[in-house]
């Protein structure tokens, strides 16, 4: 685990006032820090671990703690504040707790895997992949989901998952796994981590017990004999801890200009994005804020933003050997596409869409209509711009929609106009050559 305590370090080494704003957690006057759901899960997932330690409980008896502490562990919303926050600066980035809250266009709260897809991309990002392999290793939705819904039942070793989609691991489907083979195993790494990360948060927040200048930008960070006990930064914002209770000093913190602050961040920081390691759920949470407050800015900004990972993600199906996690990767992509022509309709038509249109089509008739809607695309796209990946494109799929008797005819002529038009000298033979193929269709 010196991962996490190479990310506190960091972080704290990186902005000092802005780790003391991670750890201290602030989401409006009245938050409290000892008696805060964080410190009610440390105690809860200890109970438990006591439970699971004990001897004398039979297999199962120990099954239902092991999964108690499993799934409680990864239910804790501020788990993932902590250590997104925490990797925001590491990454020269400021905190924030607002993309990680339920907002209007939601009718739910945040599921467990929608919470760690926002986390994965930053920790990644900030160069700790090994912390965000641990969530891919060990949490497995199915598994929580049969627990916390009662459709699980035990059989000798088995855990037998029902009523929940099939769990893949590698590849291949399970609905039993093994509590001394597979369950107790990750609990044991779980708890590994949580008292890891239980003792980093507490020992940073007792060190501070005294006042001290932080580096960089000169904020007045606030100790005492208990630890943490407030901060003022140099516009003034100040938080004291009294009676266990965080007051904003002067009135000075504004959670909306926080909120903007926190949009034009997130914005900058995907344009300057250069490699896309997951389908990143900030990107899309950060969608549904945006399409609440409708402000046409940053919704061309969040346009141009989906363009350029969807062309990221179509560049990694490419080179990715495994069928299955290809056309993953190109059915993220073509949303990724949709969702950029539905927050910027006057971005120029983007050939890739179209391409994926008949890359991911099914062989059906429902197929073939969605092949037909790309060639139609790709050749409305050609008439205002020739570029040689849409001519290539389109002369692959003319033949295979004729092949399976579709009608081309329209297509046909408009696509022959094109390759006899202007076209620019270096792709002038390669157009003759379709245009000779086209005439045998």
């Amino acid at each position: 685990m010196k991962e996490l305590e190479r990310l506190f370090e960091e972080s704290k080494a990186k902005n000092e006032l802005e780790f003391i704003r991670a750890v201290i957690n602030y989401r409006g006057t009245g938050s409290r820090f000892f008696g805060s759901n964080l410190f009610e899960w440390f105690d809860a997932i200890e109970n438990y671990e006591r439970w699971y330690r004990t001897d004398g409980y039979s297999l199962h008896e120990k099954g239902r703690f092991s999964l108690l502490i499993y799934s409680t562990f990864f239910e804790a919303t501020d788990l993932y504040l902590i250590l997104g926050n925490l990797s925001r600066v590491a990454n020269g980035l400021q905190v924030t707790p607002h993309l990680y809250w339920k907002h209007e266009r939601q009718s739910r709260w945040l599921g467990v895997s929608e919470r760690i897809s926002l986390i994965e991309e930053l920790l990644i990002d900030a160069g700790f992949e090994s912390v965000q392999r641990f969530f891919k290793d060990n949490h497995f939705e199915q598994i929580r989901n049969a627990f916390f819904h009662s459709t699980y039942a035990f059989d000798n070793d088995e855990y037998i998952l029902n009523d929940v989609e099939t769990l893949y691991i590698d590849h291949l489907g399970h609905h039993t796994l093994s509590l001394t083979g597979f369950i107790f195993p990750r609990v044991e790494t779980i708890l590994e981590f949580f008292h890891c990360l239980k003792d980093l948060l507490i020992g940073h927040v007792k060190a501070y017990t005294e006042k001290k200048v932080a580096s960089p930008g000169g904020a007045e960070i606030s100790g005492s004999e208990h630890g943490l006990a407030g901060y003022k930064d140099g516009a003034g914002n100040m938080l004291e801890l009294k009676n266990d209770t965080w007051i904003d000093g002067n009135g000075h913190l504004d959670l909306q200009a926080d909120v903007d602050r926190h949009i034009a961040d997130e914005l900058e920081r995907f344009l300057r994005k250069n490699k896309l390691s997951t389908d990143d759920g900030c990107v899309h949470h950060l969608y549904d804020v945006i399409i609440e407050r409708n402000n046409q800015a940053e919704r061309e900004k969040l346009g141009g933003i989906y363009a350029k990972l969807g062309d990221m993600l179509l560049t990694m199906s490419f080179d990715e050997p495994n069928h299955f996690k290809m056309m993953n990767l190109r059915d993220i992509t073509r949303k990724y596409y949709e969702r950029m022509n539905e927050l910027s309709p006057a971005r120029k038509l983007h050939p890739k869409q179209s391409l994926l249109k008949y890359i991911t089509a099914p062989y059906s008739t429902e197929g073939f209509k969605l092949m037909k809607e790309a060639v139609n695309e790709l050749i409305q796209f050609l008439k205002g711009q020739i570029t040689e990946e849409a001519l290539v494109n389109v002369s692959r799929i003319l033949p295979r929609l004729k092949q399976n008797g579709i009608d081309i005819e329209s297509e046909k002529k408009s696509f022959a106009k094109i390759l006899a038009a202007k076209i620019p000298p270096n792709l002038k033979d390669k157009a003759d050559q379709m245009a000779t193929e086209l005439s045998k269709l």
